[in-house]
This record gives structure tokens, C-alpha cells and sequence, in this order.
């Protein structure tokens, strides 16, 4: 759906560290280049420059490992954040990719998250 251009996706850089952090380690450097370049061409990226506020006013609402990400919906006053994580269930923005799917009306599996 992000590839076709149906969503517009948004990640933060910590995203994109971490997601090629992982291939690295599972797949090698290659194929996290591939992914990251993936990435790169298909979602909007955000600098952590750019969220420094968000980051200093959410810090202690959330993990400190959510709080990037967070930070990100804030400043872009984002109507949805899609995680498979309980901890942002505080935060209105927070979605499951379960109920994100019902939304848009796609199938989905029977599993709470």
C-alpha cells in the first residue's frame, strides 16, 4: 500500500536505524541497503533535528525507546500511530495495525494485535 502510493507513510530515522540495524544482523549489509533504500524512496522520512521539542515535552510519558517515535506523530500532528506496542496505548494517536486494517476496510487476522 505504501509502495503504490495508497498510504503515506512516516517513519522517524530511528526507524530507519533500527529496521537496517536488523537486516545487517539477519541478512547481511547488502540486503539492508536494499531495504533501506526501500524505505527511503517510499516513506517520508523525519529528522530527530526536527523533534527536539516533542522530545523533550513527551520524555517521561513514554519509554525512552517510543519516545522518537512519539515525538514524531506529535510534531506532525498525526492522526494515527501504527505500532504492535501497549505502551503507547496512553496516547490517543495509537493504533494497532489490526484496527488500522478494519479502517481502511482490508483483511485482517483474529489476533488482538
Amino acid at each position: 500500500m505504501v509502495v503504490n502510493g495508497e498510504v503515506h507513510a512516516i517513519v522517524s530515522e530511528k526507524v530507519l536505524r533500527e529496521v537496517n540495524g536488523y537486516f545487517q544482523r539477519i541478512q547481511g549489509r547488502h540486503y539492508a541497503f536494499l531495504i533501506a533504500t526501500l524505505i527511503r524512496k517510499n516513506f517520508e522520512i523525519v529528522s530527530r533535528s526536527d523533534i527536539t521539542k516533542e522530545v523533550k515535552k513527551w520524555r517521561g510519558s513514554i519509554n525512552e525507546k517510543d519516545l522518537e517515535h512519539l515525538a514524531t506523530v506529535k510534531h506532525l500532528k498525526l492522526s494515527e500511530l501504527v505500532a504492535y506496542d501497549r505502551d503507547y496505548e496512553n496516547h490517543q494517536e495509537y493504533t494497532t495495525p489490526k484496527r488500522f486494517l478494519k479502517k481502511l476496510k482490508l483483511e485482517y487476522s483474529e489476533t488482538e494485535y
